[in-house]
């Protein structure tokens, strides 16, 4: 039979070792991950277009007939679209202006920035289409 005193002692190792197996587990579980790599930046249209017909090129033979009338239909395709969001922009301030302003009026924020609404924004922003206040 064993002696009562490594009873004890037995006892004492198992909490010890739960103990840090324990604080090891919680370590783990808290510890934050970090990105090692910084996102790449957007092309632009310009680059995208480019980078686009090259590859073509590449790939499929393209003679440069064929290789000029994709670089055509690309434009098209991108006035296209810029008439498109030109159309679309002032319905989607607007939209946009109406939300922010029913969320600050429900959660006491400004969305952001102070001159979030139209009524706040400068009448000088609000005429030019390219610039967003308050986003």
């Amino acid at each position: 039979m064993r002696s009562s005193a490594s009873i004890p002692l037995y006892l004492a190792l198992v909490f010890a070792g739960g103990a840090a197996v324990g604080a090891f587990g919680h370590r783990l579980y808290t510890a934050k991950t970090v990105a090692a790599t910084a996102p790449e930046r957007r092309q632009s249209a310009d680059e995208w277009r480019k980078s686009y017909l090259v590859e073509a090129r590449e790939r499929l033979k393209l003679t440069d007939a064929q290789a000029s009338e994709i670089a055509l239909i690309l434009e098209k395709t991108g006035q296209k679209y810029r008439e498109f969001r030109e159309r679309t922009r002032p319905p989607n301030r607007s939209m946009r202006f109406a939300q922010c302003s029913k969320k600050s009026r429900n959660q006491n924020t400004s969305c952001g920035a102070p001159s979030a609404t139209p009524a706040a924004a400068p009448a000088a922003l609000r005429s030019k289409p390219g610039l967003r206040p308050g986003i």
